[in-house]
């Protein structure tokens, strides 16, 4: 038989030994090949003349296994339990799967009795639900009957919290560059303790609204006011915020409301060429720049409501002492009222 020939029959499990004298034989193998088990059994054969005789001799693939170890991508340490795999093979190209099994508490799971000598393709098909599932094909050749270790990390789900900030009694009133600062609750009781850190700090635009950066869901946190316009009061109120799975990608929103910080005014009606002449009973309006009307005082809602020049209810007098108190007025930095003579 030519070399050649013989060679390439020699790759698909085939060789023929020719020119044997007539008689009993024994084979036996001698090596197997790096991929399979070497058989061990001695294989009897009669020579007759005219005749070839065929031995059929099988071996066992050897087998692996691979163990895949699941881990949060923060520390590259904690254990990630309830993930789903699947293997493929390039033994069939890797149209079929041979195996699925689910990470432990541990983070584990061992693909065992895989055949060597061939590429796996692991692919992750379900996450634990408070992680990104992450679909990436992993592959790995399996070379020798050892176990082989896979490391295959994933993304804790972030969201995200949004401030809504807002005058308290005006809400259309959107108050801007205030200050809030998110901590991680640590020992989730509610309260910023001390050593509990900031995660992010943000500041509310022109429209009084303020986002955090992509926050892992799997953490609580409290967000605090910590620094307010000039002429508000702080608000030292705080909100918690806890996610779930389902948050995912969305956006949490939280309204804060401003008190405005008060002053008064203080009128006293004199006689324009006689200070000392007192005068009573002159009516008064009120008008203010930030609201942009007419204001008379509600008792009711303690604030001030917007209303016409038309409005009696609207109208002050000075008393006997030709003085008018009005109070709970908000302040501001520019000029706010015009007051007239009604």
């Amino acid at each position: 038989m030519d070399i050649e020939v013989q060679e390439q029959l020699m790759q698909i499990g085939y060789f023929k030994i020719e020119e044997l004298s007539l008689g009993e034989y024994e084979v036996i193998e001698s090596n197997s090949g790096s991929n399979y088990v070497s058989n061990p059994v001695p294989y009897k054969v009669t020579v007759i003349a005219g005749t070839t005789q065929t031995l059929r001799i099988t071996n066992n693939r050897k087998t692996g296994a691979i163990r895949l170890i699941k881990v949060d991508s923060r520390d590259n340490r904690t254990p990630i339990s309830g993930c789903t795999f699947e293997v493929y093979s390039s033994e069939d190209d890797y149209q079929n799967k041979i195996a699925t099994a689910t990470t432990s508490s541990a983070g584990i799971i061992e693909f065992s009795n895989l055949r060597v000598g061939y590429t796996y393709k692991i692919r992750e098909v379900s996450s634990n639900e408070w992680y990104v599932l992450d679909s990436t094909d992993r592959e790995l050749i399996l070379n020798d009957e050892t176990q082989s270790d896979i490391i295959i990390t994933n993304r804790i789900k972030t969201a995200q919290i949004k401030v809504v900030k807002m005058d308290v009694d005006y809400n259309e009133f959107k108050l801007e560059n205030v200050e809030f600062q998110i901590y991680e609750d640590t020992n989730k009781n509610g309260k910023v303790d001390i050593g509990e850190k900031v995660v992010d700090t943000i500041i509310t635009n022109s429209q009084g609204i303020a986002i955090s950066r992509e926050l892992p869901i799997d953490k609580e946190y409290i967000v605090l006011e910590s620094k307010t316009k000039d002429d508000y009061h702080l608000n030292t109120t705080t909100q918690k915020v806890t996610f779930t799975p389902a948050d995912y990608k969305r956006i949490t929103t939280l309204t804060f409301t401003n008190k405005k910080k008060e002053g008064q005014i203080h009128l006293t009606k004199v006689d324009l060429d006689n200070h000392n002449v007192l005068l009573g009973h002159v009516s008064f309006m009120i008008y203010s720049e930030e609201l942009k009307s007419w204001i008379k005082y509600n008792d009711n809602t303690k604030i001030w409501d917007r209303t016409s020049r038309d409005d009696k209810d609207a109208i002050y007098y000075s008393n006997v002492n030709a003085e008018i108190f009005w109070e709970h007025l908000r302040v501001r930095k520019l000029p706010n009222f015009r007051i007239r003579n009604k």
